[in-house]
């Protein structure tokens, strides 16, 4: 009866580090592409006012998103992330240079994610 109930303890006990870090489980993955949406202010998830785009907000997308990554746009080329916003459902992504191409870099496009240089 002791040995069946320890075991039971390091059964549940296993299962709760799991459940409290899943985080470890996720991978970082190697390309985005922009959420497919568009409004007044968003085109293919391409901001229309400035340079940067959206996705979803899911674990992969937020370990892959780092002050030092460097992202490369099919049109606007490589670009390096200087703002990043997260709310509940969505990540906005900003970058250097001038606006990004809704047509060109937005959805269906890959972002190919890079690592920059350490600062």
């Amino acid at each position: 009866m002791f040995l069946s109930g320890f075991f039971l303890l390091l059964l549940s006990s296993a299962i709760a580090y799991d459940v409290f870090n899943l985080e470890d489980d996720v991978v970082a993955i190697d390309s985005l592409t922009a959420y497919d949406h568009s409004d007044a202010n968003w085109k293919n998830g391409v901001s229309k006012s400035r340079a940067g785009f959206f996705v979803r907000n899911t674990k992969e997308n937020r370990i892959s998103i780092t002050d030092r990554a460097v992202l490369v746009f099919p049109f606007s080329g490589e670009r390096t992330i200087t703002d990043v916003k997260i709310s509940k459902d969505y990540i906005n992504i900003y970058v250097s240079g001038n606006k990004l191409s809704p047509e060109l870099d937005g959805f269906p496009n890959k972002i190919k994610i890079t690592v920059g240089a350490e600062k």
